[in-house]
């Protein structure tokens, strides 16, 4: 959504759970429910509509920020390039998350590993040529920022039920202080099957699990 404040910074992340013996546990195998996560073209449509109706509130002198569905802030970058972008970085169907007394580690194929050393209140990696990353707790949320050259962050926040069954993952992408495109998806843990097993996300079956080898590309079992 477009907001019309500062967008979500460091201070959003600093901060331990409540209770040292209560951090929340994120280990385990989980996979995307598309039923209830969003989808991009539905969000971004919903959001441009926002941005239509707050631009003609501002032609009528109600609002204070005259912001057009095509407006780009300074670098060019506009709404439908931080959807896109956000699409891009949730193709994963399926996540995977290890965590100790003083780590979590959550592995996404095709991505970067997010790595948190939780026994700090806050971490900053080394700013580079590809920008910066810091990462915390929000009360019983993890929570990880990274900036990017081009002024684009990225902010993942996690939460996961109290029966572990449900993981939460909300993402905001954003560019400036006004510009930013929000996502949310849902994930439902699932036992790791043995290396003697392949699986495959399909449209029409969902999750097709087989003996490796035996999956052909539309998930039905070769012979």
């Amino acid at each position: 959504m477009l907001y019309a404040g500062t967008v979500l910074g460091q201070q959003d992340i600093v901060g331990l759970p409540p209770d040292p013996d209560a951090k929340p546990n994120f280990e385990g195998s989980w996979q995307k429910d598309y039923r209830r996560s969003d989808d991009v073209e539905q969000k971004l449509n919903l959001t441009l509509a926002a941005i239509q109706r707050q631009y003609e509130r501002a032609a009528q002198g109600r609002s204070d920020l005259p912001i057009t569905v095509g407006q780009t802030n300074n670098r060019g970058t506009t709404i439908v390039d931080l959807a896109r972008f956000a699409e891009l970085i949730s193709r994963h169907n399926d996540i995977y998350i290890s965590q100790t007394d003083d780590e979590v580690r959550i592995r996404r194929d095709g991505e970067a590993d997010l790595v948190c050393h939780t026994e700090d209140q806050f971490i900053y990696s080394e700013s580079g040529e590809l920008g910066s990353e810091a990462c915390g707790w929000a009360g019983n949320q993890l929570i990880f920022r990274i900036n990017l050259p081009g002024d684009v962050s990225v902010l993942y926040r996690f939460s996961v039920s109290d029966d572990r069954n449900d993981l939460n993952l909300q993402k905001r992408v954003s560019s400036g202080q006004y510009m930013a495109f929000d996502l949310e998806e849902f994930f439902t843990r699932y036992e790791t099957m043995n290396q003697d097993y392949e699986c495959m996300q399909t449209l029409t079956r969902g999750r097709v699990c087989s003996r490796a080898g035996n999956l052909d590309r539309d998930g039905s079992q070769g012979r």
